[in-house]
């Protein structure tokens, strides 16, 4: 990560995240970038209900670390008829 050293933010665009940021032993490096309240957006989501069969299995690592991860609370918003954003803020 870039800025890495001039943590912690208030907020934190994610466009594109490469699976290791997101994966689960790396979550803590990850939360720890922004502040205590602080928000991470994590965007470019196809809906579950709209998924094609062949990712019915796929493991979306954006919604697992958002949802799984203890140490923030995460809200999925439509931003188009056809795609979502994941709005996340940490609590610890």
């Amino acid at each position: 990560m870039v800025l890495a050293d001039e943590k912690p933010f208030d907020l934190l665009f994610m466009d594109a995240a490469p699976e290791k940021d997101l994966s689960p032993e790396n979550w803590d490096h990850v939360t720890e970038l922004i502040s205590v309240g602080g928000q991470i957006v994590l965007d470019d989501l196809t809906p579950l209900e709209l998924w094609p069969p062949e990712w019915r299995d796929k493991v979306d690592l954006k919604r697992r670390f958002a949802f799984e991860n203890l140490r923030v609370t995460s809200v999925e918003v439509r931003t188009t008829d056809k795609t979502a954003a994941l709005m996340t803020t940490r609590i610890r």
